[in-house]
């Protein structure tokens, strides 16, 4: 589906609920950190179509 991995995920299991932390990783071409809101948006898109979580919590500093 993709050449490549846009970000980490971390699963844990909290009250029988699973909770997903999903994380952007370094560019694979520049190795830097992938910021900024395109990434978070593209990241975010792609983690809700192979997660498929019921509820999001986006984190902002």
């Amino acid at each position: 589906m993709y050449d490549y991995v846009l970000f980490d995920s971390y699963i844990a299991d909290v009250n029988q609920t699973t909770v997903y932390l999903v994380v952007p990783k370094k560019c694979h071409r520049y190795d830097v950190p992938r910021v900024g809101s395109q990434m978070a948006a593209l990241v975010a898109w792609v983690a809700i179509e192979l997660l498929q979580p019921d509820l999001i919590i986006p984190r902002f500093q």
